[in-house]
């Protein structure tokens, strides 16, 4: 477990650096979108989540039909900034333990990613953590449709990620993304989801 723990703290700085040689008058969008720097955007945090035992694993969330954002989607365990908590690591693991029932208390928070914006105008800032205790997760159902998890050991993997071109109509004429992907079984991960776990993989 102490190998694996390494290899996230190495990626974790790893990211950093990538983060700051990317160019400053853009911001890289879930999914590789890219945005004016000027955007109005949204403080949250989201919570990678790193259960150890047998097969260690990370937890992911499908988002209810409900929710104004993201509905549908697969998503890690996060959400807003609330004024007055530290931030980002308070407000992981709050929102973790609203969304999935994961205690604050057994997560070992081993470092921050660079923040991620997403088009639905939210920048995020995923925290990184270690739960070594056995925990159950059941989901909050006004937020949360579905928890599961995907072993670690896909997560950490480059060959699993690829990334797509995506044309979209703008002001300017037609701007082409950049989509990140992780090969998923029932449920598909992509986007911002995918990018921040791509992050930990390529390191």
């Amino acid at each position: 477990m102490s190998d694996l723990k390494s290899r996230l703290s190495t990626a974790i700085g790893a990211a950093h650096e990538q983060h700051r040689a990317t160019p400053v008058k853009v911001r890289n969008f879930g999914g590789g979108f890219l945005c004016p720097d000027d955007l109005q955007t949204r403080q949250a945090a989201l919570l990678v989540a790193y259960l150890a035992g047998p097969t260690p694993s990370v937890v992911l969330t499908v988002r209810s039909q409900g929710v104004p954002e993201h509905a549908g989607q697969v998503a890690l365990p996060g959400g807003r900034y609330h004024p007055g908590e530290i931030f980002p690591e308070h407000t992981a693991l709050r929102e973790a333990h609203e969304e999935v029932g994961l205690e604050p208390a057994g997560a070992e928070v081993l470092g921050v990613l660079p923040p991620v914006a997403t088009l639905t105008g939210f920048v995020v800032t995923p925290v990184v953590a270690w739960v070594a205790t056995p925990t159950t997760l059941a989901p909050q159902e006004r937020e949360v449709r579905h928890v599961f998890c995907r072993p670690l050991t896909e997560i950490l993997n480059p060959a699993r990620y690829s990334t797509h071109r995506l044309s979209l109509p703008g002001e300017g004429g037609v701007s082409v993304h950049r989509i990140w992907r992780l090969q998923g079984e029932r449920w598909p991960i992509w986007g911002a989801t995918a990018k921040i776990l791509a992050q930990l993989a390529s390191a």
